[in-house]
């Protein structure tokens, strides 16, 4: 995907997102909308029921015309009690006939005189400036006009109305927000798989290049060697064309390990094999890849310390897969051991698992490309150091086979003090017991 092509899809997906939010939104406020006539209709109805319960109750209302009338003036005993008698009956009546129409928000109230900009009777937590939208109002007619000829209002405020209506909502809000998280959590792996799959694009077309370059090389030197050959034998010179003859296999056969690479690699990933397991003798094993890897290491200067207890365990394992495993760790250490590599092959028995450590003394493994290290196609960039060949299958390989065998590969590298690679497998066979 080219980085114009990636910045498009990145824009429309952050469009796309913010206008599902914004149209969220305005779904949410046209909800709130509707909660709050739900909640005026139902006080509304509240209202009009306590009024008519207002007249029905004499005695209740009796005590908040006396109130009304002796406003300013000192109660005298018992008539000091009369406040408070009032206050909590208008209270439990208003909060009994609120909680009947399902409204579940505290509310307050405040009796007021015509014209008064203080209530005469009101519950301790109620604000007569309190907003407008949280205030509901009753002008106490009938009965009242007759008894003291005036017409008082009773004010219901509810409180914290806004978090109420959120609350009555909280359902459909839990779910709006979830739905948009989930679908930014998808927005967002969607484009980190995008940005995966131009990696993997770019790693593949660089694999590409590199086994081209790496096949051409010896079907180049196949195709001079056989014109070589050709004349040779025409001369009848036998010795030279039996060295060439032996050119020839040595190229034919870099050629079948570089396509056998990729074979085996891409029979790992699709599950396509079988492990041909049998007993492996370990030591006879390590000792083989010491010799061959040892002598590999001397040819440019360096050298390798192999070191493992008297007795190694026989393990049940693929000896092939794990010969070819443990030889790309040696490979690699070889490769990125400095000018003259100094590697150590070590083995031991921990529980039950086998554990083959590979150490270099290179100049380590970077952090911020550690956690990539495994990943198929996947090349540590080298700035402006000479480039190793290589296709970065071999790491992934590694794996894949520790995974096949019930094992792991780990990986610890301080730069710059080398890197150490534990290859384990367990050293029973499935089914058997310690």
């Amino acid at each position: 995907m080219s980085v114009r092509l990636h910045i498009a899809v990145i824009v429309v997906v952050s469009l796309s997102l913010l206008g599902l939010v914004w149209i969220q939104y305005h779904l949410l406020s046209a909800g709130l909308v509707l909660e709050k006539k739900k909640l005026d209709k139902q006080l509304a109805a509240a209202l009009e029921e306590i009024s008519q319960e207002l007249d029905r109750q004499g005695l209740l209302r009796g005590q908040i015309i006396d109130l009304y009338r002796k406003q300013g003036s000192k109660l005298s005993m018992p008539e000091y009690m009369l406040p408070d008698m009032a206050r909590d009956t208008l209270s439990r009546l208003i909060s009994n006939i609120v909680r009947d129409k399902a409204v579940t928000a505290d509310v307050s109230f405040g009796v007021f005189a015509p014209h008064a900009a203080k209530p005469f009777l009101s519950d301790p937590a109620f604000d007569a400036q309190a907003n407008r939208y949280e205030q509901y109002r009753l002008l106490l007619r009938g009965k009242w006009l007759e008894e003291c000829h005036c017409e008082l209002l009773l004010q219901v405020n509810v409180q914290h109305s806004f978090q109420y209506l959120l609350r009555q909502m909280s359902l459909q809000i839990a779910l709006s927000i979830a739905f948009v998280m989930l679908l930014a959590a998808s927005m967002l792996f969607l484009l980190w798989q995008l940005r995966k799959l131009r990696f993997l694009d770019e790693a593949k077309n660089e694999f590409i290049n590199n086994l081209t370059h790496e096949l051409k090389t010896p079907l180049f030197s196949i195709k001079l060697l056989t014109g070589l050959l050709r004349k040779s034998t025409a001369e009848g010179d036998a010795p030279k064309s039996a060295a060439l003859l032996d050119l020839t296999e040595q190229e034919t056969a870099k050629l079948q390990t570089h396509v056998e690479k990729v074979l085996e690699l891409a029979s790992l990933e699709h599950g396509n094999y079988q492990l041909s397991k049998s007993q492996v003798d370990m030591k006879v094993l390590l000792s083989e890849l010491a010799a061959t890897y040892s002598a590999a290491a001397e040819a440019v200067g360096g050298s390798l310390t192999a070191e493992w207890p008297p007795s190694l365990p026989v393990i049940y394992a693929d000896e092939v897969h794990l010969r070819n495993a443990l030889s790309n760790l040696l490979d690699n250490a070889l490769k990125y051991g400095g000018e003259k590599p100094r590697i150590s092959l070590l083995a031991s028995q921990h529980n039950s698992h086998l554990r083959v450590e590979v150490r270099d003394e290179g100049p380590g493994i970077p952090p911020q490309y550690q956690s990539r290290l495994f990943d198929k196609f996947y090349r540590v960039p080298q700035g402006d150091a000479p480039r190793i060949k290589g296709f970065g299958l071999g790491l992934s390989y590694v794996r894949q086979i520790a995974i096949a065998h019930g094992g792991s590969v780990e990986m610890c590298s301080t730069p710059p003090h080398g890197s150490a690679f534990v290859f384990s497998v367990p050293t029973q066979r499935e089914g058997e017991s310690v």
